[in-house]
Parts: C-alpha cells; sequence; structure tokens
C-alpha cells in the first residue's frame, strides 16, 4: 500500500493469496502446496530459499549483460550515423562505409560484440550490488550518454583517419578509417565491464570477450589483405606505416577517455 516493492516466500496454501498479490511471489518446487506453486511467480528447483540471494545475484549480472549488449549496439550505429552525416560534407559522393561494409558489421561482427557478454560472471566476484546500468521506471540518460559518447568518438575517429589518409584514393582511406574504427571500438568494448577501472577490465575480461573483440578489430585487418574480397569491399590492401598510423589513431580515443575519466574522479 505505500507503494514498496515486495517480494514474498512461502509453501503452504495459505501463503498462497499473499504470493500472489506480491510484486514477486517465490516458492520451491518440492514440498509446496499446488495453490502455492499456481501462485508463485519463480518456483525453484533448489528446496532451499537461502538461494534467494543467489537468484538476484544472477539476475542482476544478466541485466547487465543484457545491457552492455545493447550499449555495444547503439554505441556502433551511432558510429555510423556520425559517419554518415559527417560524409555530407565531403565535396565527393564517395562513401566512407559503403553499404556493403555497413551490412558486414551490423549481421556479422556485431553480433559478436553483443553475444561476447552472454557467460559474462565478473560482477559477481564479491557482492553483488544493484546494478548502476538500471533505472526504476525512467530513462537512464548516464547509460544513454555513454554509449553515445563511445559512438560517437569510434565514427569520429573512423572519420580523422579516413581524412588524414585520404590522398584521392578512396579505397585506401576507407581501409585506414575502418582499420581505425575496429580497433577503437574493439577497445572499448573490453574496457566496458568497467569504465571506472579500464585496465583491470582489459586484463580480467573473458575468453569469449577476448574472441569476440578481438574477432572485431581482426575482421576489417583480414578484409584489407585479403585478395579479391578486399575490391569487393571496396578496400584495398595499404602499407605497413599506413596501418601502424591507422591502428594508433584507434588507440587515442580510449586512451583520451580514461584520461578525462580520471581527472574528473580526481577533482
Amino acid at each position: 500500500k505505500s507503494g514498496e516493492v515486495v517480494a514474498m516466500t512461502g509453501t503452504r496454501t495459505t501463503d498462497a493469496e499473499a504470493l500472489e498479490l506480491a510484486d514477486v511471489g517465490i516458492t520451491i518446487a518440492q514440498h509446496s502446496a499446488s495453490s502455492a506453486c499456481e501462485a508463485a511467480d519463480i518456483i525453484m528447483n533448489d528446496d532451499n530459499l537461502v538461494s534467494i540471494a543467489s537468484m538476484i545475484s544472477y539476475a542482476r549480472q544478466i541485466h547487465r549483460n543484457i545491457k552492455r549488449a545493447v550499449c555495444a549496439v547503439f554505441s556502433c550505429y551511432i558510429a555510423f550515423l556520425v559517419l554518415t552525416i559527417l560524409n555530407l560534407f565531403r565535396d565527393d559522393t564517395q562513401l566512407m562505409l559503403n553499404p556493403l561494409l555497413v551490412a558486414l558489421v551490423c549481421m556479422v561482427m556485431l553480433p559478436f560484440a553483443a553475444l561476447s557478454y552472454n557467460s559474462n560472471r565478473r560482477d559477481m566476484v564479491g557482492e553483488m550490488p544493484p546494478s548502476d546500468y538500471v533505472a526504476h521506471k525512467k530513462i537512464n540518460f548516464s547509460f544513454l550518454g555513454t554509449s553515445a559518447l563511445v559512438g560517437v568518438l569510434c565514427g569520429a575517429v573512423a572519420f580523422a583517419s579516413y581524412i588524414f589518409m585520404y590522398n584521392g584514393a578512396t579505397d585506401f582511406a576507407r581501409s585506414c578509417g575502418l582499420l581505425s574504427f575496429g580497433v577503437s571500438f574493439a577497445l572499448f568494448g573490453l574496457m566496458s565491464t568497467s569504465f571506472d577501472k579500464p585496465f583491470k577490465a582489459i586484463l580480467n575480461a573473458k575468453p569469449e570477450m577476448l574472441i569476440s573483440y578481438g574477432l572485431f578489430a581482426a575482421i576489417p585487418i583480414l578484409l584489407i589483405y585479403i585478395p579479391v574480397v578486399n575490391t569487393a569491399f571496396g578496400l584495398v590492401a595499404i602499407d605497413s606505416l599506413a596501418f601502424f598510423i591507422s591502428a594508433a589513431t584507434g588507440i587515442i580515443p580510449a586512451v583520451g577517455y580514461i584520461i578525462v575519466r580520471t581527472l574528473i574522479k580526481f577533482r
């Protein structure tokens, strides 16, 4: 009646009404009355209500993993939007990311990145506080803002690499921009489990995350240097100096983000 969120546990017939009225009714599979099972929202296989604490921890972890996957997708779309808008200010009509590359990133590379959080459990080490990604009955502008900022930075660094390496050859500049984008997005993805401690987040990243975001950075390299394939995607093999400059350019946004965030934290 006071507007609070209520959870109720019970196994008896007399508990059924309270289980049904509660926001979350919890009972156990064994030794519970059938009416209690029908009224409950959650039926636990473990015959121990103490396991509710573990259940809450897993639920919070799953919710964080989903939010981070959404963050990756949202950030990538924002990056594409930035590249499209900046391309309008160019004199030529060549696109930095052609439709085939956009399809590859959205349908192959991005799903791999989003699924990398599937088995993430790093937040469950020690006490599991409520997810800071969660906003109750309101839009979490901090979550959306961070996702948008990452997308803007990744899109901007791809555009900067494209412009800097442009020497009249669109395919060459597009290859450099794609490489910078892949490196930048992969670094931000590995940092996403803890932007407050980015280096620790990268070192403690699960193998699935390392493989997924490693592929996100490696696929552009493969596309650039595999003959015939690079031509099909509007790319071209680049020399070692251009490769180094493009990869280093992709690292700059992540490093800059860490420095700025650290300075703000210590002020």
